[in-house]
């Protein structure tokens, strides 16, 4: 069976790149379609993905690459210019770059959505672009057209879930996408940081634990890249010495930090999902996160970590001040984890595939 698998940029790695690493565990002879991609990311994170098993679109080398807004006005016309007739299978993953709106008319197109464009429909601030213009409008209408163009949709979390359908009234299958999960979780050392592990972007929060941190004498380990970089200044200007900001760690050293972290900080207020704190978790280490969002799927509160109810660092410093590690034990991380283990997702999602197959040949 000939399968493409169709993912949104490979310029940056987060949790949607992860969840394309598990898609190609399942399909390794998958080849891959993109708006544009990173060389660095490629080599670094999909190093089995050869060149010609990857397709970039024309907007690749263009200044679209690094105006997403910008992107997104054309994207209809990027995608439509991918023919994929000769495939049985069609999977697009999708969150920003619109990549559901790949143009599929013979195979069968499952569509994962990792996040509703949330500048396009309403659920962050809009994009200066969208201030002055229209296309939004225009964007829903394809989003939701293309939808609606085939069953078989899939969520990453109950709460991409509901957010589909309550505004788009489409109904989705909750597949919840693929975490590193250790046979065993390492040993753990004394708690001496606390750790934050995601992108550098303003709708992760990241200036709660920052100034919570800060105010209190907290120390504190930030590890990501930094896209926007007025924003990571930004964090530098609010940061104290106790804060240090790591950059790009490989996963490698990432999972060494864990070892001796007291807790993992998730203040993201609308993430739809979050591989990251799962990750964490699987490594031993209890989760401090905000009440909202994909971490309410995640999180047990008094049994894998804590939530903060408001979102303010006051309310984190609260927490971080009273929260005690000894009443997290490892045995229930592991256990809780293992709902979201690679195993798991790919077990799934090949049922999946084959039960859809039933029902296309009959």
């Amino acid at each position: 069976m000939k399968i493409a698998l169709v993912h949104d940029s490979l310029v940056e790695f987060g949790g949607a790149e992860r969840f394309l690493q598990g898609l190609l565990a399942v399909f390794p002879n998958a080849h891959v379609y993109t708006a544009f991609s990173d060389d660095r990311t490629v080599r670094g994170f999909f190093p089995d993905l050869s060149p010609l098993r990857l397709h970039s679109s024309w907007t690749q080398g263009t200044l679209l690459m690094r105006h997403i807004s910008l992107f997104q006005c054309v994207s209809p016309l990027v995608w439509s210019k991918f023919n994929l007739e000769k495939y049985d299978l069609v999977i697009s993953s999708s969150a920003y770059v619109f990549s559901n709106l790949i143009h599929v008319k013979r195979p069968v197109h499952i569509q994962y959505i990792h996040s509703l464009p949330k500048n396009v429909f309403g659920l962050e601030p809009p994009s200066p672009l969208q201030r002055i213009s229209t296309y939004a409008g225009l964007l829903r209408f394809l989003y939701i057209r293309a939808l609606r163009s085939t069953p078989y949709i899939l969520t990453n979390s109950k709460h991409t879930h509901d957010t589909l359908l309550r505004i788009c009234g489409i109904e989705s299958t909750v597949i919840y996408p693929p975490v590193h999960i250790p046979s065993r979780i390492p040993k753990k050392q004394k708690g001496k940081y606390f750790l934050c592990v995601t992108r550098i972007d303003k709708t992760k929060g990241l200036e709660l634990p920052v100034i919570a941190c800060s105010q209190l004498g907290l120390p504190l380990k930030l590890v990501g890249v930094a896209y926007d970089l007025s924003y990571e200044q930004y964090l530098r200007s609010l940061a104290g010495p106790t804060v240090d900001f790591l950059g790009f760690l490989p996963d490698k050293e990432i999972w060494k930090l864990y070892a001796s972290a007291q807790a993992f900080i998730f203040p993201s207020q609308n993430e739809d999902f979050g591989i990251a704190p799962v990750e964490a978790m699987a490594y031993g280490v209890p989760v401090i996160a905000y009440q909202g969002g994909g971490a309410l799927e995640t999180v047990v509160e008094g049994k894998t970590g804590i939530f903060f109810r408001e979102y303010t660092s006051e309310a984190l410093a609260r927490v971080l001040t009273t929260f005690d590690v000894k009443n997290i034990r490892a045995s229930d991380l592991l256990e809780h984890v293992k709902r979201f283990s690679r195993q798991r997702f790919m077990k799934e999602l090949k049922k999946f595939v084959v039960l859809i197959g039933n029902k296309t040949m009959v």
